[in-house]
């Protein structure tokens, strides 16, 4: 996924601002990820070039925003809502069906004998998401429709926050409310429905594939060349992004101690010494390991432990699961950290080659802004 907020921040002036309301508004478009991507990658570029050069804005997407943004993230392919459809009801029936086995598997976890027959369901969740997932879309077309070119106040962040109070309230009260409904349905119905629909999805585009192009592979999926390259460019501009955003903090920490010891009489504190901290700060060698590990295995131990004087099969299924979940998310905050590390890292090797210090490097990169 692209960090439009980094790209965002690599502009200056009015190319910022249209590539914000470009890129906003290809995210709340319903259009497939990949599709959008490669329309803000090439909007971006021609801005990119265009501030550059000098060339006015207008130039790029004329005079008429929101017209541009229309007809630029319109497909133009024949049949293309119409096979989005179909596979955004096939990820849904996959997403059902591992939460069907997570299910199953927490009834055998807990009685050993449930069968798929007798097994069910609830169904509440069901329609709590499909009503929050609905009102989602309905506010977000009305925002890209109605609001987001009339009134400036409209950002990203705004957006996203907008977004997230929506699905975390609708899901909250949501599930408060179908509670008190107590919709039981049959596990097996559920599963048969949405295996059978995944194999006849499956089937059917494997076949229109090799009756098209001679082959089963899917044409739109990007090369393992093109992800490299999309990976690349993306971990350069978060980077980018993040040296300006650390540059920022780390003058401050820097003015902070230098007032510290002032105050106390102490020798004054110079940039070799905030070097030696930072430096000392970001040796990451060797913590990885730890950094995820001891956080999951506490976690998953306490879980176990709570939960082991009920059902000790049970408890063992729920704490591996809970693991899993833990272990992917400390190790997404692990690379944040790392990455915020790197950014810290190459802000204080440039200071050293050009002979500056944090404060200086902050004034020049304002100045060039």
């Amino acid at each position: 996924m692209l960090d439009t907020f980094a790209m965002a921040q690599l502009l200056k002036g009015d190319y910022r601002k249209t590539f914000e309301q470009i890129a906003l508004y290809g995210d709340m478009s319903e259009i497939p990820e990949q599709f959008t991507e490669d329309r803000i990658l090439n909007i971006y570029d021609l801005l990119v070039e265009a501030q550059e050069n000098g060339k006015p804005v207008e130039k790029i997407i004329g005079p008429d925003l929101k017209q541009f943004c229309e007809e630029y993230f319109s497909p133009d392919e024949k049949g293309f809502w119409t096979k989005e459809i179909f596979k955004r009801i096939f990820r849904v029936c996959v997403i059902m069906l591992v939460v069907l086995l997570i299910d199953y598997a927490g009834y055998y976890a807990k009685d050993g004998t449930v069968s798929l027959q007798s097994a069910s369901i609830t169904g509440s969740p069901l329609l709590v998401g499909t009503l929050v997932a609905g009102a989602m879309l309905i506010i977000g077309r009305i925002m890209r429709e109605k609001l987001m070119f009339r009134n400036s106040k409209v950002k990203p962040i705004l957006y996203y926050i907008v977004m997230l109070l929506i699905f975390v309230l609708g899901i909250g009260f949501g599930t408060v409310w179908a509670d008190k409904i107590g919709i039981e349905i049959g596990m097996l119905p559920v599963l048969l429905i949405c295996g059978g629909y995944c194999v006849v999805y499956l089937l059917v585009t494997l076949l229109g594939r090799y009756q098209r192009f001679g082959n089963f592979k899917d044409p739109e999926k990007p090369s393992r060349e093109e992800k490299a390259e999309k990976k690349a460019f993306g971990q350069e501009i978060s980077l980018r992004a993040e040296m300006i955003n650390s540059a920022k903090e780390m003058e401050k920490r820097y003015r902070k101690l230098k007032r510290k010891n002032e105050k106390k009489g102490k020798p004054e504190y110079t940039m070799e010494d905030f070097t030696k901290l930072i430096n000392k700060e970001t040796n990451l060698k060797g913590y990885k390991a730890v950094f995820i590990a001891v956080p999951t295995i506490a976690s998953m131990w306490v879980l176990f432990s709570v939960a082991a004087d009920e059902n000790i099969r049970l408890a063992v299924f729920v704490a591996g699961v809970f693991a899993v979940i833990m272990f992917f998310a400390w190790r997404f905050i692990w690379n944040v950290c790392k990455e915020v590390f790197v950014a810290q890292r190459m802000v204080i090797e440039e200071c050293e080659s050009r002979g500056i210090d944090i404060a200086e490097y902050v004034l020049q990169m304002e100045k060039s802004e």
